[in-house]
């Protein structure tokens, strides 16, 4: 169904019409998980190294896709990952994410402009230039995938930070200075997922022992022993990230303040082991058994701020055990007769939050070997490719010295091929293997000299 699909759009496109289908994949991915991919105008498909990209959905504006089948495409090991894109003149993808921080990594390469055999041969730097802005906030202004690549068919990819707080990432491609914007996949992760309450409620001593507290904006905590009026502690209850979600840190983030004095007192966050409890229902007389262990310290003064506990411990061993909820108890157990008073999730703004970092700070955002924008050196270019006899090298400028070229088929045996005596470092080289006895199928072209090794991927039709 969606080849059919994408056949139809393409149909549509040759003819001139308004293609308006908006095809989506039969895989939904879970909502809370902490890495999505999409294959831009592709079906799904999965790289050698397990990365997962599911196909072309989210998406919105003039619906328009392109597809290259077979091109050997430089600096990645799944060319096929770039046989496809979204590309008109305005689109946007709108991915709903769990609210946080995220990296947004965008994948490119320039199948048309410079390449040969296609109407965009003559086509190079400035061909297409374009915008992206991600949140409504500008991250590319007349981005060229042909300048940031160093050529065309080579892939390329870019990432940036973006903060969601609507539980959508908003992803806009605009025209810019020259043709239409492109992309061939999207890579979300999310570095900090943000989980809101499922219940929270106060619950009070005394007289106050049967009474629920429930739909009040405060959560309340406050300790004197010889007046058990006065006591009141807290209950929040969060959601459990899903099983496959790593699970780096773990912070209770409480918005409030000592509303008692100046004093900076310590307040304590202790585990709770029954998820049962309602936030309508909860009192003092029916709460959830008071458990000893504490599993986050914060010292809170009279300012208002966001106050942190450290639970990590707490979740991760809550969702050992498989628990899908997580509920804590905010307490002094020191008797100061100091009131602390935060906002619960009724309060409007700056509700509870359950942070959960999901990767470390200089983690990889992937393992794909890309040629990115920060690469030392440019490597040269073999075209046409696939290769039927003739064929030519545009040399990368980081050779020196005499260049050697050899074959490498996939059974790993090496052939050299003669060097054209004008060889030089940063310009084309002339090659003819017609009769040479080259069996058909994919090789790697070698080239060394004195300063630089590199491999090209090729491909030897009939």
């Amino acid at each position: 169904m969606r080849q059919f699909l994408l056949r139809l759009q393409f149909l549509m496109i040759c003819l001139g019409l308004s293609a308006t289908l908006c095809a989506q994949s039969d895989e939904t991915p879970s909502f809370s998980q902490t890495t999505l991919r999409i294959n831009a105008g592709g079906d799904n498909f999965t790289t050698g190294t397990k990365q997962h990209y599911i196909s072309d959905m989210y998406y919105a504006g003039i619906n328009r896709t392109t597809y290259n089948p077979g091109a050997i495409i430089v600096g990645t090991t799944s060319d096929a990952l770039y046989w496809t894109a979204r590309s008109s003149p305005a689109f946007s993808y709108n991915i709903p994410v769990v609210n946080g921080e995220v990296t947004v990594t965008l994948h490119f390469a320039e199948t048309y402009f410079g390449v040969p055999g296609t109407k965009g041969e003559k086509g190079g730097v400035g061909s297409r230039r374009f915008h992206v802005n991600v949140e409504g906030k500008r991250q590319l202004t007349n981005y060229d995938i042909f300048a940031k690549a160093g050529g065309a068919m080579r892939a390329n990819k870019i990432s940036f930070p973006a903060t969601v707080t609507d539980n959508v990432l908003n992803i806009d491609f605009l025209t810019g200075a020259a043709d239409q914007p492109k992309v061939c996949a999207i890579e979300v992760r999310t570095q900090n997922l943000t989980f809101s309450p499922i219940a929270d409620a106060f619950v009070r001593g005394g007289i106050y022992s049967d009474a629920n507290f429930g739909t009040s904006p405060n959560l309340d905590v406050k300790t004197l022993s010889n007046d058990p009026e006065i006591s009141r502690d807290s209950y929040i209850k969060f959601p459990m990230p899903s099983p496959e979600t790593p699970i780096v840190s773990a912070k209770l983030r409480l918005y409030g303040h000592n509303h008692q004095d100046a004093r900076k007192i310590d307040v304590f966050v202790y585990e709770v082991n029954d998820n049962s409890w309602t936030e309508t229902g909860i009192t003092l007389n029916n709460a959830p058994e008071l458990s000893p262990r504490a599993h986050g310290i914060t010292t809170v003064n009279d300012g208002y701020q966001y106050y942190e506990f450290n639970v990590t411990r707490f979740v991760s061993e809550s969702r050992q055990l498989g628990s899908t909820e997580v509920s804590f108890r905010i307490s002094d157990p020191n008797d100061r007769n100091a009131r602390f008073i935060f906002n619960s999730k009724e309060a409007g703004s700056n509700p509870p939050q359950l942070v959960i970092q999901t990767v470390y700070g200089n983690a990889r955002l992937g393992q794909e070997e890309i040629v990115s924008e920060a690469q030392e050196k440019q490597p040269s270019t073999v075209f046409p490719n696939p290769i039927k006899g003739q064929f030519t090298v545009a040399l990368s400028a980081e050779h020196a010295g005499p260049i050697s070229f050899e074959m490498i088929n996939a059974a790993g045996k090496s052939r050299t091929i003669s060097a054209p005596q004008n060889a030089k470092p940063g310009e084309s080289a002339e090659f003819n293997i017609a009769g040479q006895s080259f069996n058909t199928g994919i090789y790697l072209l070698k080239i060394k000299s004195d300063t630089f090794t590199e491999v090209v991927k090729t491909l030897i039709s009939e």
